[in-house]
């Protein structure tokens, strides 16, 4: 091989190896991008979501209990107001056997808006057989202290920009707890479970 083909072979190895590193460099680059630009978005919306949540009213109801009077209330724990609040009614049936059974219903009524913070007395009506009545649902078997069987409420809100939520709570009898051997004592835990807020669809 002479000088020139020699230098001519050199010459064009350098190019390619030239060639190929700045591919390799372009396609590291590349690469370092697409998962800077995806941790970034995937951080975005975390940080998007984060401030959904710290400004997202919420709705959570109060059972407030003296002698002889029981007040159901909700309360905004969140940080902004929450509109169109409802609590969804109430089915039950008293009675036992088909020819026994009286389906009944409470309803409550809606309210426009709650401010955070805010706590609210919440009017309702009892129902059987599709038919208004003074038969009280509320203070015989849905407060904690005495409801004896589960019963499911659901509170639907929605926030200022149009987002729509239900918090769903699940009220159980009782749990009778026996505590200690020396001091002898019982005593009742209110099972009030709140299952957390979801988006819902309208």
């Amino acid at each position: 091989m002479s000088y020139v083909q020699w230098v001519q072979t050199g010459v064009l190895f350098l190019q390619t190896a030239v060639l190929a590193l700045t591919a390799y460099l372009v396609w590291r680059y590349t690469k370092a991008t697409e998962r800077y630009t995806e941790e970034t978005a995937e951080l975005k919306h975390q940080m998007v979501r984060q401030n959904e949540i710290n400004l997202r009213p919420v709705v959570v109801p109060l059972f407030e209990e003296a002698p002889g009077k029981r007040v159901f209330r909700l309360q905004n724990v969140g940080a902004a107001c929450a509109l169109n609040v409802t609590v969804q009614p109430i089915k039950h049936v008293f009675g036992e056997g088909t020819s026994l059974a009286v389906p009944h219903e409470t309803r409550f009524v809606p309210l426009e808006y709650l401010p955070a913070g805010q706590i609210t007395d919440v009017r309702f009506r009892e129902y059987s057989n599709d038919e208004p009545t003074n038969e009280s649902f509320l203070e015989k078997h849905f407060f904690p202290t005495r409801v004896n069987s589960p019963i499911t409420m659901t509170i639907r809100f929605d926030d200022v920009e149009g987002g729509a939520y239900e918090h769903e709570i699940s009220i159980e009898p009782r749990t009778h707890v026996f505590k200690g051997q020396v001091a002898q004592l019982d005593t009742d835990i209110m099972n009030v479970k709140l299952k957390g807020i979801r988006r819902r669809t309208r």
